[in-house]
């Protein structure tokens, strides 16, 4: 289920390279690195801001989890999913 993707890592580069332009329900998030942009929910945000400060996928998890009021288990897959949209537009390593 996670052999791409370690949910303990720390990706602090993402608050360096990215940018967050507030948007209807979310926001547009911006690589200054690359050029790639995507739009992202108000969930996809929190996420953003939460691994720009240091957060893991796990610690992520938990605070989506009770944000939200969910399963941790099923936040983990949730915010998992999210950071593999970011490595896919090369935002994140």
């Amino acid at each position: 289920m996670f052999n791409d993707i370690d949910i303990d890592a720390v990706y602090t580069d993402i608050g360096h390279r990215i940018s967050v332009f507030p948007a209807e329900a979310g926001g547009i998030v911006f690589d200054r690195k690359t050029g790639a942009y995507l739009q992202a929910n108000e969930t996809g945000i929190l996420i953003i801001r939460w691994l720009s400060i240091g957060q893991t996928i796990r610690e992520c998890a938990h605070n989506l989890a009770k944000e939200y009021d969910r399963e941790t288990s099923l936040a983990i897959l949730d915010v998992a999913d999210f950071v593999r949209q970011l490595r896919a537009y090369g935002m994140i390593g």
